[in-house]
Order: C-alpha cells, then structure tokens, then sequence
C-alpha cells in the first residue's frame, strides 16, 4: 500500500491480480476503489501476483511476484489506462 504525496491511494490486491486506486483517501470502510490497474493486462501470466507498489505522485512501480515483473508508468494511469 502506498499513499502519494497527493492523497491518492493505491493497494496491491493479490489474490486478484490487480492494484485498486483511490483518487483520494477512503472517507467510509468499504468504500470501492474508484478504479483498478488489472495486472494481468500486462504481463502475459495467469496469476502474476502484484505485491509490492510504490508511487511518488506521478510514476509508479508494481512488482508481480509470480508472473517475475516489474511494472513502470512514467506518468499517473489513470481509468482508461488501467483497464
């Protein structure tokens, strides 16, 4: 999980091969994020397994522990680039 200097949220949710994003933080339990990256759509693996993320706001970097990759975006994905 990483919270970016600019209140965006975004999770690593393995079981689902996805990262989900938040615009901003959560206000209620159980809020749904406002979009996911699905991972899968990147690396060609079944399960690629994101675990860890890392954002500064603009990049961000995921590694996909099963699928042994590591993903970069030089510029925020946003809903169209995510899914």
């Amino acid at each position: 999980m990483v919270i970016t200097p600019d209140g965006k949220v975004l999770i690593a949710d393995s079981d689902n091969n996805r990262v989900l994003v938040w615009t901003s933080f959560p206000t209620i339990s159980g809020q749904p994020a406002d979009y996911e990256l699905p991972i899968t759509s990147y690396v060609n693996f079944g399960d690629s397994w994101p675990w860890g993320v890392w954002s500064d706001g603009t990049k961000v970097i995921v590694t996909a522990t099963v699928a042994k990759s590591v993903l970069f975006w030089n510029t925020f994905p946003g809903p169209s680039t995510g899914s």
